[in-house]
């Protein structure tokens, strides 16, 4: 099941059957009926183990206490909170502060959503990563955000937000 940390060889544009799975995959994976609660926070995040031999392992709610039981460093812990503040409030200026810390956007279109893909920075020999859930995933429903992904390779997690688990707090 390691085949998610491959890049597919297909166009990054291409509408193909193999991006869409790949992408359903993470996407929907950590929401198994019956475990949802357990996985998710009241704002939609959770963390989860991510290995090439166990895709999305346990998950539970995101908290300061399950990143740093996941080893996450300063850095990826800055991500994840500029990720928490676009959950609440998408705007263009969080986006492009965020993009600085990747390589350039990278488009994945199918016929069912669009991925707007931050790939990790290059390897220091200028090498691109060959981890394809890597980096961060904005996936919107026609220009609606529905579901974010954040991956870092070798890392050993995948936090993930979906605006379906978000608990609305009554006022």
């Amino acid at each position: 099941m390691g085949i998610i940390c491959r890049e597919p060889k297909v166009p990054r544009t291409a509408s193909g059957g193999l991006i869409t799975a790949l992408c359903l995959g993470v996407s929907f994976a950590v929401a198994l009926p019956g475990r949802t609660a357990e996985r998710y926070g009241a704002d939609g995040f959770s963390i989860c183990a991510l290995t090439a031999d166990n895709p999305l392992g346990d998950c539970e709610p995101l908290s300061d206490q399950a990143m740093q039981r996941f080893g996450l460093s300063a850095e990826e812990m800055s991500v994840v909170a500029r990720l928490r503040r676009f959950a609440v409030k998408p705007e263009s200026d969080l986006l492009r502060e965020l993009a600085k810390s990747f390589a350039p956007p990278q488009p994945l279109d199918t016929p069912n959503f669009s991925d707007h893909w931050l790939p990790e920075r290059p390897d220091q020999d200028g090498s691109l990563s060959d981890c394809f859930v890597c980096g961060v995933h904005f996936r919107y429903l026609k220009s609606e955000l529905y579901q974010m992904s954040y991956a870092v390779r070798g890392g050993g997690f995948i936090v993930t937000w979906n605006r379906v688990f978000v608990q609305i707090k009554p006022q």
